[in-house]
């Protein structure tokens, strides 16, 4: 039986990942290079790369390219909501990028939450945590501008965030609210943590209580879904109302 084409592409690089031609970590040629080395579409390149993928040899990338699989790297777990913490026991080198500052107004939904009215705005921010080059999450944040007077750049790139706002402030908070769900990638999410379109995510949104009842804060994270899982302890007959360190 003929060999079909992708089949070309398919086996001739999985033997050269396997004889060590290509070795983890590598980049391999670009869509271009494999069109006009093999004589073939991008269509027909792209379905063998896509194998490769299914089969574990390959990752790619947004914008970066196509890579032999190293080992595959283990998840960071967020214990407890604890998210600085987890991150600075397990990924002790992480780093933190500011990529957006502004002062606007929040999404309805953010507004109902914090009890401010449409003429009121929020300090807003967006924030991307690394692992070396490799992005793992980022969040959203939402803080009334009357409780945001402390707050400046190099505060919001801290990992330990929350804690040192709520002290700076002379805010006690008494608990966080948290929402998990699963989501898709889209355009930004792609744009940010480097993943392909309709990639799965987890979705944490955190909103920030003090004693009295009233919301101070409202965090939106994204986390790659095969880089970062999520874990609690649920103790019988008691409820868990924990602060995280955003």
């Amino acid at each position: 039986m003929a060999q079909k084409a992708y089949q070309r592409v398919l086996n001739t690089l999985r033997e050269q990942i396997v004889s060590g031609h290509y070795c983890a970590g590598q980049k391999l040629p670009s869509e271009f290079d494999l069109c006009r080395q093999f004589n073939l579409s991008r269509v027909t390149v792209r379905h063998a790369l896509r194998l490769l993928c299914e089969q574990g040899l390959i990752e790619r990338f947004v914008k970066r390219g196509t890579f032999v699989r190293s080992s595959r790297p283990r998840k960071v777990v967020i214990q407890e909501g604890d998210f600085s913490g987890s991150m600075l026991s397990q990924i002790p080198a992480m780093h933190r990028e500011l990529v957006h500052l502004s002062e606007d107004s929040p999404p309805n939904d953010i507004a109902r939450i914090l009890n401010i009215g449409a003429d009121q705005r929020c300090l807003t921010c967006r924030r991307l945590d690394f692992s070396g080059k490799e992005p793992l999450a980022y969040d959203n944040g939402y803080i009334p501008l009357n409780l945001a007077g402390c707050i400046d750049e190099q505060m919001l790139l801290e990992v330990d965030f929350l804690h040192i706002w709520l002290e700076k402030a002379q805010l006690t908070a008494s608990h966080t609210r948290q929402m998990i769900e699963a989501v898709e990638a889209g355009a930004a999410d792609v744009e940010l943590l480097d993943v392909e379109p309709g990639s799965p995510l987890l979705k944490a949104r955190d909103i920030i209580y003090l004693p009295s009842g009233r919301a101070v804060a409202v965090f939106e994270s994204y986390y790659r879904g095969e880089r970062v899982a999520l874990a609690c302890e649920v103790f019988a007959g008691g409820r868990n109302e924990r602060l995280d360190n955003k």
